[in-house]
């Protein structure tokens, strides 16, 4: 008889300390989104095919690799082809590295073409959201949360998706997810 409460201690605590973790990912922030045209970036990366949890070692290399060069990066950029509900996580297709800034973009040119590739994300009218970065969960827990905001906000306008990314801002502490939108109701703005 004395097991109800020791039991209902603990799923009391195991609650509690799940609702301390997902507070701490960011769960319980709220997603605001908004429409603006964003770009244009500099972005160095390497192509990969496979599960997007896989990518943070992509990631990885790609910025080790512009720090042995001497070029300093303070934002990650990555571009996503596949929905992962949709298309097997072994065929999923994303574009990993690094954005980079107007001063290195010639010596990354030169350095860094032979080894990873460079191109420019134009800019375009795009929705957009940002989640904060409070742990490793955060990377976990932010598309969860909100690519579906970022679907409907979409579906509701009738916009087309003509390219989707994410920037991870390590100085401002946060993800910012993008949807570049082409539709009947959007226009360049």
């Amino acid at each position: 008889m004395k097991k109800t409460p020791i039991i209902l201690s603990t799923v009391v605590i195991v609650a509690a300390c799940a609702a301390i973790v997902l507070w701490k990912a960011g769960f319980f922030a709220p997603v605001s989104v908004v429409e603006q045209k964003l770009g244009p970036y500099a972005f160095v990366y390497e192509p990969f095919t496979g599960d997007y949890k896989l990518t943070g070692k992509v990631f990885e290399q790609v910025q080790k690799a512009l720090e042995r060069e001497g070029i300093e990066t303070r934002k990650a950029l990555g571009i996503y082809y596949d929905d992962p509900q949709r298309v097997p996580a072994a065929k999923l297709r994303s574009e990993c590295g690094s954005v980079l800034e107007n001063e290195y973009l010639p010596k990354a040119k030169y350095l860094i073409s032979k080894q990873f590739k460079i191109k420019v994300i134009p800019p375009r009218q795009s929705v957009a959201a940002d989640f904060p970065i409070r742990g490793p969960y955060s990377y976990m827990i932010g598309p969860i949360k909100v690519y579906p905001v970022l679907k409907k906000y979409c579906a509701d306008r009738k916009y087309a998706v003509s390219l989707v990314y994410e920037i991870y801002d390590r100085e401002r502490q946060k993800i910012s997810y993008v949807i570049q939108v082409k539709g009947e109701n959007q226009r360049d703005k």
